[in-house]
């Protein structure tokens, strides 16, 4: 099974598209790549309402990778001819043709770029699956994209699915038992009950998602959002989970590393000192899963830091305004009242060794205001 990620402090897994040549299981960390080219508008195209065909679908992979495709490159060209060498029409043909001429390298886990797997022949599942279903338009032979969460592969009309990424899927010796075994292994579920199912057509409309070209797109940015997180390129990584989301709502993993990876940000952002930023981040990240015990954790972890900061500045009543709004938002959380007591506390001994007991005095009650849950602690506190 792919492994998931794991980022800084309360993270939660990150998953990535790909399998490999021999197709066994899939390892998912890719690589860096461009800034973003903005984000493409589904309903202002006037293509079909399933997204870009052919070049166009091409064109569009390349730019979700921050990638321009030259429409004069050898490698383009080298492209075409494959695809008008093809025959015989086939996703079978299209097939051999696409390993024998295009995908001439290695399979490569973290290759997510169509141009650069046009470059040099390196290439993972998706950007197979990119390259046959442009080859499969262009010869107008009916090909769907589909996925899971952890892989992209493609389905002919009658329900077979074909393995873009796998060099060896028409092979002679390849029998149909050892292409069912394939599938098994890629596509079971490390969270099923039972992930030793054995492969047939009737699981596969309940296992598997139709994907148009819109969402194949979404892909590319997902996992450019990955490499972006795993560099800690934080900024870039959200903006393309979220170009991912606006081009498929439903696309719920992409809309759950985003909400990771604002939290891995808000704590990079407190260990730096920058808590502005950092509770701008846990807002985001609220919004989009507010009921998370992950965000949570976080939340404290990080107003909680802000708070010790304050104090060794001196700066009590803005510690203690940290510590009362995250009351605000977690009253069943203890620690902000402990902590406030310990601000307090320091706070009016600072102010009766500068010789100033009536301040002492008032900050005891505006205190207590603040935090009437702690008014039977007020000798302690005023100790």
């Amino acid at each position: 099974m792919a492994p998931r990620i794991r980022l800084v402090l309360f993270t939660i897994g990150l998953l990535l598209f790909g399998c490999g040549d021999v197709i066994s299981a899939a390892d998912h960390v890719p690589p860096g790549s461009a800034p973003s080219s903005g984000i493409p508008d589904p309903a202002g195209q006037t293509q079909s309402n399933e997204g870009p065909r052919g070049m166009e679908l091409l064109q569009a992979t390349a730019a979700a990778a921050g990638r321009q495709l030259d429409l004069r490159s050898k490698h383009l060209r080298d492209f075409v001819a494959a695809e008008h060498a093809i025959t015989v029409r086939s996703v079978e043909a299209a097939h051999r043709q696409l390993h024998d001429r295009v995908l001439r390298g290695p399979y490569r886990e973290g290759c997510y770029d169509v141009v650069a797997t046009l470059e040099d022949g390196e290439y993972n599942c998706l950007t197979a699956t990119i390259l046959l279903k442009a080859y499969c338009d262009l010869e107008d032979i009916p090909l769907q994209v589909v996925a899971t969460s952890r892989h992209v592969a493609t389905m002919l009309p009658d329900g077979t699915v074909i393995e873009p990424a796998c060099r060896e899927w028409y092979a002679p010796n390849r029998t149909a038992a050892s292409r069912l075994s394939i599938l098994t292994r890629v596509f079971a579920d490390d969270s099923a009950p039972n992930a030793q199912l054995v492969w047939t057509r009737e699981i596969a409309a309940p296992v598997l998602s139709k994907l148009d070209a819109w969402q194949l797109i979404a892909r590319v940015h997902f996992n450019r959002g990955i490499a972006a997180t795993s560099r800690s390129a934080f900024p870039e990584a959200v903006e393309q989970f979220a170009i991912a989301v606006k081009l498929d709502p439903r696309f719920t993993e992409s809309r759950q590393n985003e909400f990771a990876t604002r939290n891995n940000w808000a704590i990079a952002l407190s260990r730096a000192g920058e808590f502005t930023a950092a509770q701008e981040q846990l807002a985001h990240a609220r919004s989009l899963d507010a009921l998370s015990p992950l965000l949570h954790a976080n939340q404290q972890h990080v107003d909680h830091r802000q708070a010790l900061e304050f104090c060794q500045q001196r700066r009590y009543r803005e510690a203690l305004t940290v510590l009362e709004a995250g009351q605000r938002r977690s009253p069943d959380a203890s620690l902000y009242a402990r902590a406030a007591m310990a601000v307090g506390r320091e706070w009016i001994r600072s102010s009766r060794q500068s010789g100033k007991p009536a301040d002492a005095s008032r900050l005891l009650h505006e205190f207590f205001d603040a935090f009437p849950e702690l008014a039977d602690c007020d000798r302690e506190v005023g100790r």
